[in-house]
């Protein structure tokens, strides 16, 4: 019979793929509206500066979530100090990536900067949040990544396309997402900090550095993860312009879907 024990491999199996579908389906159903409410050039600026973002988030987590997901399931009485140094690390990263990444391209592509600046503010927001993410699976606490990620998803679809609706423009729907992200980080610290205990966050470049030099192989084999699916993208936008990835991009989030299938897997086992 099937287990109902919500730590159970199972049951987490079971936690893990509805993420992956919630985030799937209030995924496209953000797209589909923004395909209607805003310029292709706005879209394909949004893509590239996604591209961008997601490459510099590589640099910022650093592998640390595949080393914060191995050190917590092993020893769990640690879990919280590890969380905390994980967390610290991405705040002292966050700082220094968002400046680096966005004074490069203020300079080489000012036309793309603005948008570059609000795309990797709530996406550097969102590392913070995959760290707690990290935390639950680790404890084999999916559930929680569920509940938290479900509600602000619904949200997200709710709040962005309202104001895509609203104002036909990218930058208040890029406003949005920082917010809606923030709040997605606020809850989760919340309940962690109450169903778990407290974080202890210590900004000491020392132990970031350390923790940076355990999480090695995983960000090498997280970088030129991305740097493969993603490559093709920064061609694209600029070798033919914005308006070329705002198409090519869109189909390529539509073959992306068949990827969820074995995602679940991965997290759990």
């Amino acid at each position: 019979p099937f287990s109902v024990k919500i730590d159970s491999v199972r049951a987490n199996l079971l936690w893990a793929t509805s993420i992956q579908v919630i985030e799937k389906l209030s995924g496209y159903a953000v797209l589909a509206v923004l395909t209607r409410t805003l310029l292709p050039a706005d879209m394909g600026k949004m893509f590239l500066a996604a591209t961008i973002s997601g490459i510099a988030a590589t640099v910022l987590s650093f592998g640390s979530e595949h080393h914060l997901i191995r050190a917590v399931a092993a020893k769990p009485e640690q879990a919280l100090n590890n969380l905390g140094e994980v967390l610290s690390m991405r705040l002292q990263n966050l700082a220094v990536v968002y400046v680096a990444v966005n004074l490069v391209f203020w300079l080489i592509q000012p036309d793309l900067a603005p948008t570059l600046m609000l795309v990797t503010a709530y996406d550097f927001i969102e590392e913070l949040f995959y760290a707690f993410s990290s935390f639950f699976t680790g404890q084999k606490r999916l559930i929680y990544r569920l509940a938290i990620g479900a509600i602000l998803k619904a949200l997200t679809v709710g709040v962005v396309s309202a104001v895509a609706l609203l104002t036909h423009a990218l930058a208040p729907v890029l406003w949005s997402y920082v917010a809606l992200d923030l709040l997605l980080v606020a809850v989760t610290y919340y309940v962690v900090r109450r169903d778990f205990g407290v974080v202890d966050l210590r900004l000491d470049w020392r132990r970031s550095v350390g923790l940076m030099q355990v999480s090695l192989p995983f960000f090498l084999f997280n970088i030129l993860t991305i740097i493969h699916l993603r490559l093709d993208t920064l061609m694209v936008g600029f070798m033919l312009g914005v308006v070329q990835v705002a198409y090519y991009d869109l189909g390529m989030k539509l073959l992306e879907v068949a990827r969820f299938v074995i995602r679940p897997f991965y997290s759990v086992f």
